[in-house]
């Protein structure tokens, strides 16, 4: 029996909302440690492999597109790509191109998406993988409105611009770091 079942035969929900449910469990590792009330956060919906969710890093005309988001958890605005949770049955080049556009009013055709692999947001107690991908973009369709909880601004950067910006901490969020890293050197090998 894996380490992971055996959390599962043991978990007491906590609580739940819409998008989460979380648990208190009990879990052995491999070598037997066992521990109790170990927090485990099950996201609602997850595709193969437990993905939850796509980040896209936009691509208009050579400039970056990221989002200026209000975080409550930190209490503060952060800069971060566009990111969205799946829908079940979606595929994920798929899940890109809608979470693009309605966060951002970017268009981009699904063939224009590439995958940049994927990362595991906090492992210690999500169980969710974030699939990563760069989108080269036709245009901004619409104009970014604001319409989601926290979203503030769309701006486009420049690579100077974004990487002063990461080397000065004003970008900290791991999915636009992993993004941007990756990017560029899937980039240089093409």
């Amino acid at each position: 029996m894996s380490t992971r079942m055996q959390a599962a035969s043991n978990q007491k929900p906590a609580c739940s909302n819409q998008l989460f449910d979380i648990f208190l469990s009990e879990v052995k590792d491999p070598s037997g440690k066992c521990v109790s009330n170990y927090l485990i956060v099950e996201p609602k919906k997850k595709t193969k492999n437990r993905v939850t969710g796509v980040a896209i890093l936009p691509v208009v005309n050579k400039r970056f597109a990221l989002l200026k988001m209000y975080r409550p958890a930190l209490d503060e605005e952060v800069w971060e790509v566009p990111r969205g949770f799946v829908e079940l049955g979606e595929a994920h080049d798929v899940s890109v191109s809608r979470e693009l556009e309605e966060e951002t009013g970017i268009c981009c055709q699904p063939q224009a998406v590439q995958t940049l692999g994927y990362m595991t947001p906090e492992a210690g107690i999500l169980s969710a993988r974030i699939h990563l991908f760069y989108a080269n973009a036709d245009k901004q369709k619409n104009a970014f409105i604001p319409n989601e909880f926290g979203h503030l601004e769309m701006r486009l950067f420049d690579q100077e611009e974004l990487e002063r910006m990461i080397q000065e901490g004003q970008i900290q969020d791991a999915c636009t770091l992993i993004c941007y890293y990756r990017y560029r050197e899937y980039s240089q090998s093409v």
